[in-house]
């Protein structure tokens, strides 16, 4: 499965077993994706299907990587729960701070901080044109959030 043999799951975060049985049900879809890339013979085929599952692998990682732990340091977003599509029951607990909504869709283009529309200290210039810069707050971790311009 895929992001069930990542260690630093069980390290940081309790999963539920609603979330598990969603890591499976992704993890059994790219099996068979894989399988019948393997299988067919035919070249367009074969580049879809490769699309397809570099596309599902890219979605899976973005939406279950612990966004915690980029923020583990971090004075003002110590404390995180990423919320799954919104709800407390299907999320992973960190502690008492909830990320909502999804990940944004890679191929829009958005301008300006990628967590504006989720996060509870956004700030006008969030929302401009510019992008945060990357600050590192010690050695080794590095922060991009106009908090700590």
């Amino acid at each position: 499965a895929y992001p069930l043999e990542r260690r630093f799951f069980r390290k940081y975060l309790s999963l539920d077993k609603g979330l598990l049985a969603y890591f499976k049900k992704k993890s059994i879809k790219l099996k068979k994706i894989e399988e019948e890339f393997n299988k067919t013979p035919k070249v367009e085929r074969k580049s879809y299907l490769s699309q397809r599952l570099l596309q599902e692998e890219k979605r899976l990682s973005r939406e279950w990587e612990p966004i915690a732990l980029s923020f583990e340091k971090s004075e003002n977003l110590k404390a995180i729960i990423i919320g799954y599509r919104g709800t407390y029951q299907n999320s992973f607990a960190f502690s008492n701070y909830i990320i909502n909504g999804t990940v944004p869709d890679p191929l829009s283009i958005l301008r300006g901080c990628l967590f504006a529309p989720r996060c509870l200290e956004i700030k006008k210039i969030c929302q401009s044109e510019e992008e945060p810069p990357v600050i590192e707050l010690e050695k080794g971790h590095q922060v991009k959030c106009w908090l700590y311009a």
